[in-house]
Order: C-alpha cells, then structure tokens, then sequence
C-alpha cells in the first residue's frame, strides 16, 4: 500500500487488521506518479515525498482510492441538505433538496463511491466481501 502520509487515518480497527495482515506492507510518505504494463505485471514508480528518490513496484494488479470526503465548498453557502458524512442526498432522479437543483457523481450520499462502469461490478464485489472478513 502506498500512502502519502505518515501515518493511516482509518478508524482504528481497520488499522489493527491492516497491520496484522503479513501480506500487507504500507509505503508511508510515498506517492504513485506512473503506472505502467510489462508482459503481465503493472509497475508503480512511487516518489518518497521526503528525499524525493523515485522507485518501481511490481504487482499483479493496482487499485486506485483517493479517499472518502465531499467536496462541497465549490458550492457556495447555499447548500442542499447533506447526510452525516456531508454528501448532498439526492433522490433517484437525482434531485436535492434545493429547487432546480441536480446533484451526481461522488458528491451525493450514497453506498459506494468512486465506480466507473468498466469495474463497477469488481468494485462492489470487493467492497461486499470486505464487510464480511
């Protein structure tokens, strides 16, 4: 796992669980800047954000998670009504409580976030089986 920082900011039992994962390692104060196919593997280069030294990591696949916060400053001080997490709630036509006013995409409340429809079923698979270990 690369992360920017120095440390995690996940609740405090998906840490514990992360950590006692050996197959888990965390690159603190890294972050990706290429993603490249060789033959069958992805490689990553990473940036150290410390000393600046790139390096390459080789996978079988990556997952990109940028992270789980509503960015609705961009809207001014008239906001619709927004859920607990501070995401606009929307009906299913994706209307807000403001007249006239449509909200989409990972600003609205909803269960998953972040899916593109070409790994939306991968996605939703893993993020099902996740709650269950």
């Amino acid at each position: 796992m690369v992360h920017q920082f120095d440390k995690l900011t996940a609740n405090q039992t998906a840490i514990e669980n992360l950590q006692a994962n050996e197959k888990i390692s965390v690159m603190y104060e890294h972050e990706p800047r290429k993603f490249e196919k060789r033959g069958d593997k992805m490689i990553t280069t990473v940036e150290n954000l410390k000393t600046k030294e790139l390096s390459e990591l080789e996978a079988d696949g990556v997952f990109v998670f940028i992270g789980f916060k509503a960015n609705v400053s961009v809207l001014g001080d008239t906001l619709p009504a927004l859920d607990n997490w501070g995401y606009i709630i929307a009906d299913e036509d994706k209307k807000t409580s403001l007249p006239d006013v449509y909200a989409v995409g990972d600003i609205i409340s909803k269960k998953y976030r972040q899916i593109t429809t070409a790994v939306a079923d991968g996605t939703i698979a893993a993020m099902s089986i996740s709650k269950e270990f």
